[in-house]
């Protein structure tokens, strides 16, 4: 069984549905908006507790979270 997960769809996502911008994303994670913007770009990946963290914070459970970005 293969995987494709995309963060940078899932994120993409994640903003749209719940109106959130880098800034917000950056906020919650400890990250800076920078950061947010490699991570939509797929050129750095959070750590699993980072995405927990956001997910938490946005009150979206984190295998809802993995299906946007398949």
């Amino acid at each position: 069984m293969e995987f494709n997960f995309n963060l940078g769809k899932a994120l993409k996502t994640l903003k749209a549905q719940y109106d959130i911008t880098n800034n917000d994303i950056a906020q919650v994670t400890g990250k800076s908006s920078t950061t947010v913007s490699q991570w939509i770009n797929g050129k750095q990946f959070p750590s699993l507790g980072t995405l927990e963290d956001l997910c938490f914070s946005c009150e979206v459970q984190l295998s809802e979270f993995i299906k946007w970005g398949e």
